[in-house]
């Protein structure tokens, strides 16, 4: 909130008070096939992105509406901006995981946030770390 200061004699105008810190973040997307879907793809890089939306190994690229990443950042902050800015509600995520992540933290992700998340489906690249190498062996699960 931005106030005006009303006393003549101080020496600033006008006086700035934070309501709120604001818990959304900035992203990398890219447009998927279909404008009105709920699916959104997630990664945690940018050349995950590119490679999926690219070769379309999911088989997908027709019934997304964005693919999006959003470098170092956990994907619920991801998703939530994502909802705020995109105003796709309740959608349904696929995300492109790292094999070291935990899956107890994506059984969790959706466990706590069923009311915005509507279905998740994780996929592990089998033969490598990501998704942006000549070989993908992928695992899915969904949540």
């Amino acid at each position: 909130m931005i106030l005006r200061n009303i006393d003549e004699n101080s020496t600033f105008r006008y006086f700035k008070i934070k309501i709120q810190e604001f818990d959304f973040l900035d992203y990398y997307k890219l447009y998927g096939g279909l404008y009105n879907s709920s699916k959104i793809v997630l990664s945690e890089g940018i050349f995950d992105l590119y490679d999926e939306q690219i070769f379309d190994r999911l088989d997908i690229k027709n019934s997304v509406k964005i693919y999006a990443c959003s470098l170092s950042a956990k994907y619920l902050q991801l998703i939530k901006s994502i909802i705020f800015y995109e105003q796709i509600f309740k959608p349904e995520v696929i995300i492109l995981s790292d094999r070291m992540k935990n899956l107890n933290m994506y059984k969790n992700m959706k466990k706590y946030n069923s009311h915005i998340i509507s279905k998740l489906t994780v996929y592990f690249n089998r033969s490598g770390k990501d998704f942006n190498s000549k070989d993908v062996d992928l695992e899915k699960r969904v949540f």
